[in-house]
């Protein structure tokens, strides 16, 4: 596991954890999330287009409200914070749904 899926999680290395089927997942809406702010320092440009839709094209990932995902492109790697999804705190990513990162 790596050491994000740990943060979201909250176990730490070598720590024990139980896994069990959560069952289907409802479409998300919108997704919104933030990038961590000494991950995009000088970096310019649109960060849905460059990072969060190719990393969520066709991937159907689930996320939920407080997750962290770090995303790799353009040389570079950026951590987002989940704040926000609908219409339920746990959802898959599909290809209709909205994906917003704009604000604090």
């Amino acid at each position: 596991m790596n050491k994000v899926a740990r943060r979201n999680i909250r176990v730490s290395l070598g720590g024990r954890v139980s896994v069990r089927p959560c069952g289907p997942l409802p479409d998300g809406r919108s997704v919104h999330v933030l990038p961590t702010d000494d991950t995009i320092q000088g970096l310019t440009g649109n960060l849905v287009d460059s990072f969060l839709k190719p990393y969520f094209y066709e991937a159907f990932r689930p996320v939920r409200r407080g997750d962290r995902f770090l995303v790799r492109g353009g040389f570079r790697a950026v951590e987002f914070l989940v704040v926000g999804v609908d219409p339920d705190e746990h959802v898959t990513v599909c290809p209709s749904t909205v994906i917003l990162c704009e604000g604090e």
